[in-house]
């Protein structure tokens, strides 16, 4: 009995094993294939089931992970903040001429986010 519960658990890790490996070979097939489709790929020959493709081929093949996906998400935040607050202080310091107050704070805003944002991925890009 106990030797029949021995060979089942072995059989179920072994199937496991192989299942596993099946998938990562599988994997590996889908990564290739796509290579092969990127390098062939034809921007203004392709239908819309063509571009999907490629589209699905290049997160396969660049995956994006989603620490950098969060960060971009909260920077383009933080953007939009800077330059709906730098557009509020315009308003309010320029009151007699509202529209280019407005206007010029929401543009000091930009320009501060953009020196912001370049610092920042000059920092990442040295740390990289």
């Amino acid at each position: 009995m106990q030797t029949d519960v021995a060979i089942n658990a072995s059989l179920t890790a072994t199937n496991a094993a192989l299942a596993a490996q099946s998938a990562e070979n599988a994997r590996q097939a889908r990564i290739e294939r796509c290579k092969v489709e990127l390098l062939q790929y034809e921007p203004k020959a392709a239908n819309a089931a063509q571009m999907q493709s490629y589209a699905s081929c290049v997160q396969i093949v660049y995956p994006e992970s989603e620490e950098s996906s969060i960060a971009w998400k909260w920077i383009i935040a933080a953007v939009m903040i800077i330059i709906v607050v730098g557009a509020v202080i315009g308003a309010l310091r320029d009151t007699y001429d509202l529209l280019g107050g407005v206007v010029g704070g929401a543009l000091a805003g930009a320009c501060i986010s953009g020196v912001l944002l370049l610092f920042g991925l000059g920092i990442a890009f040295v740390i990289s």
